[in-house]
């Protein structure tokens, strides 16, 4: 039995937000006596991985065991609030009961007048006149039915959603309605009766961050303004009350040790197996953090500063890291948080865009230049023109290109029509081959105060079948790729003007075959 066994407190301090998991450091006051002294933190997160629990700051002391143990507890009562939610989720799925109930009657209804109106348009002893009724009958009663099926599919799908919402709430709740705890044991040996400060750390699950991104650009003759932004959540049963955070891309939950590649011997079957190769695994403490087969090389970049001035950003030769300038508070199971790294204007490449044969809209897009310099990471992205949002996108930062190019939605400003010419398609016959010819007009008209210019592309088949001879091709004022068949035409258009672009060619092929060609 080990003597003085206490009860101890711990405060988080600090906390390294991986892009999967967490290192959670906290820190408790104790009073040590001579000899051996058992401290049990009861009252942590059931998420952390016990190979983890690493304890710092003590002089003269030495450790002889760390244990780690889950307590499960019994559920706690369910609060007033959560009882509520529950009374309203259920009166909530009744209102939809008999919401749906209305509608299959309705529907059923519907279906027995369409079978009846069948009925009465085949019995041949049946008037005119009474026709007559039964068709204004049946269109007056199939009115009433649909007006009352649209109010109340309405209504039900707005009960839907608030049941949703209610549905959310409950989760909320009940994941804070805690069953379980984690308890951690030291058994500490002091040389000395001492009071001190003792710091332990330890990685939990459940916790992460991620990027997001928005991308401003006010017009095409500024840069486009990149806001760098992290979402941090968790879920480890645990608040972080008034805590100091840093975000860090490692992930000390993958085997990041490195390959090794050994010789491919061949033999027949009969032999036995070329032994299995010796796992290698090198393991490198990182502030208290350990990282299977993470160089701790430190690149020399001297800590800069973002263009918001406050996140400070450490890279190191596979993390990069981002001490954020102020304590914050992030409750469990909560909204994620989102906090700004970083700020740059990027210089970008505006371009006008159609293809009217796959979509009748002209699209502004911006190319990027020397994006791989910010050392983004995947994520979504918002996009803002003009002040107006235009979509979402999402930013792969893994590819490996020059230049990176965002669309910001179509302008519709800019208006393209295509159309084929000869309405009719002339359709001929020589000898034992058809001829299809094909004429289109393409016209963009330009209802924007200033001037633009679009970059316009459509194209010529191109046959993979000697039987097929695609000839007469005429496209004016375009460049043609031949291997691609891609019109390209860089068109100008002043204010409030429109310009026509042309093309056309002619497919032969064996009579009796089929194409497709396009309309």
């Amino acid at each position: 039995m080990f003597a003085n066994e206490k009860e101890i407190e711990l405060k988080t301090k600090k906390v390294t937000v991986f892009l999967s998991g967490a290192q959670i450091t906290a820190h408790a006051q104790l009073n040590l006596l001579t000899g051996n002294n058992t401290l049990v933190f009861s009252d942590v997160s059931p998420n952390i991985n016990p190979n983890s629990i690493q304890v710092k700051g003590l002089n003269k002391v030495s450790v002889n065991s760390i244990q780690f143990d889950v307590t499960y507890l019994k559920e706690q009562k369910i609060s007033a609030e959560l009882a509520q939610l529950k009374e309203k989720l259920e009166v909530l799925k009744d209102k939809i009961a008999a919401k749906q109930s209305s509608i299959d009657a309705l529907e059923t209804e519907e279906s027995v007048l369409m079978q009846n109106k069948k009925i009465a348009s085949t019995e041949t002893n049946t008037s005119l006149a009474k026709l007559k009724d039964y068709a204004s009958y049946y269109r007056e009663r199939t009115e009433v039915i649909y007006n009352q099926l649209y109010k109340i599919k309405k209504e039900r799908d707005q009960f839907q959603e608030e049941l949703n919402n209610v549905q959310r709430e409950i989760h909320s709740l009940e994941s804070k309605n805690r069953t379980s705890r984690g308890k951690i044991k030291l058994l500490l040996n002091s040389e000395v009766t001492q009071n001190t400060n003792l710091e332990i750390s330890y990685l939990v699950q459940d916790a992460g961050w991620y990027p997001n991104y928005e991308l401003r650009a006010e017009n095409i003759s500024s840069p486009i303004n990149l806001l760098y932004q992290a979402k941090i959540f968790q879920n480890t049963g645990d608040d972080w009350n008034d805590v100091d955070v840093k975000l860090s891309t490692a992930d000390p939950s993958l085997n990041n040790v490195k390959p090794n590649l050994f010789p491919y011997y061949l033999n027949f079957n009969s032999l036995a197996p070329s032994p299995p190769a010796p796992e290698v695994i090198e393991v490198v403490e990182d502030e208290s953090v350990l990282i299977r087969g993470m160089s701790s090389t430190v690149r020399n970049s001297s800590s800069k500063l973002s263009n918001l001035n406050d996140v400070k950003k450490m890279e190191k030769l596979t993390v990069m890291n981002f001490k954020l300038p102020k304590k914050y508070s992030i409750k469990s199971n909560d909204e994620p948080l989102k906090v700004k790294l970083d700020q740059q204007d990027v210089e970008a490449d505006f371009e006008y865009y159609s293809a009217p044969v796959l979509d009748p809209k002209v699209y502004l897009t911006a190319t990027l230049k020397n994006w791989q310099s910010f050392d983004l990471l995947p994520g979504e992205a918002r996009i803002y023109f003009e002040d107006t949002f235009t979509g979402t996108i999402f930013m792969d930062a893994n590819v490996n290109t020059e230049d990176f190019v965002v669309s910001l939605g179509s302008d519709q400003n800019i208006v393209v029509e295509r159309e084929q010419v000869n309405k009719l398609q002339s359709k001929s016959f020589f000898r034992n081959n058809s001829i299809v010819e094909k004429e289109y007009e393409i016209s963009i008209k330009n209802n924007k105060n200033e001037a633009v210019e679009v970059k316009l592309e459509d194209r010529i088949p191109i046959s993979q079948n000697s039987d097929i001879k695609v000839s007469d091709e005429v496209y004016e004022g375009a460049d043609l790729n031949k291997e691609k068949g891609i019109l390209t035409w860089n068109v100008e258009l002043e204010s409030k003007s429109k310009v026509t672009k042309k093309f056309a060619f002619k497919v032969s092929y064996p009579k009796g075959k089929r194409i497709n060609l396009e309309r």
